[in-house]
């Protein structure tokens, strides 16, 4: 168990539990899996190609392959939704922590102090909350790839689902 961390691993089975097939593999893990509308990909979370254990969206092929990484941001994604037609998916990504060096290479410098301007400035598995937040963005799988800010604002959001039938998002958002 490298660093307290005890890694998950992707698994398809039948509703009954038979024919259980691993589908990811390795100590760096997997976590919030969601089929495709289509149902022909399996997205999931994972840190698997970051030191700094930020995680990025990847996507599996159900019929077999290996997973393909679609997003490479500096803040973890931290939820998503597939679009309806399966070719977008929209993505709550946290802010990177601006006080941390952006590689792991680089001499430990001490970090500035926090302030703290606000009432609740405190919160479970995040300690002490800064001026980061959790964003909307949109990953359209086309010609150009591209992922672009849907909702930026200095709130911050969680969860994000999509409706099946149309072009609606519901989103909890807060101060």
């Amino acid at each position: 168990m490298e660093k307290d961390k005890l890694p998950g691993n992707l698994w398809l089975a039948k509703w009954n539990g038979s024919e259980n097939r691993a589908l990811t593999f390795g100590n760096k893990g997997a976590a919030h899996p969601r089929w495709s509308p289509d149902g022909k990909w399996i997205a999931f979370l994972s840190d698997r190609e970051a030191e700094n254990e930020i995680d990025q969206l990847w996507i599996l092929p159900i019929g077999g392959g290996e997973a393909e990484k679609l997003t490479d941001l500096k803040g973890s994604v931290d939820d998503f939704a597939w679009a309806p037609d399966s070719k977008r998916i929209v993505l709550v990504v946290h802010d990177p922590d601006p006080r941390e060096p952006e590689k792991k290479g680089k001499e430990k410098k001490t970090l500035p102090p926090i302030v703290i301007d606000r009432f609740q400035f405190k919160q479970d598995i995040d300690g002490y909350l800064t001026d980061r937040y959790s964003h909307l963005q949109i990953r359209a799988d086309d010609s150009q790839t591209r992922t672009a800010h849907l909702w930026k604002a200095r709130r911050s959001v969680a969860g994000v689902v999509a409706r099946r039938k149309g072009a609606r998002l519901c989103y909890k958002a807060w101060r």
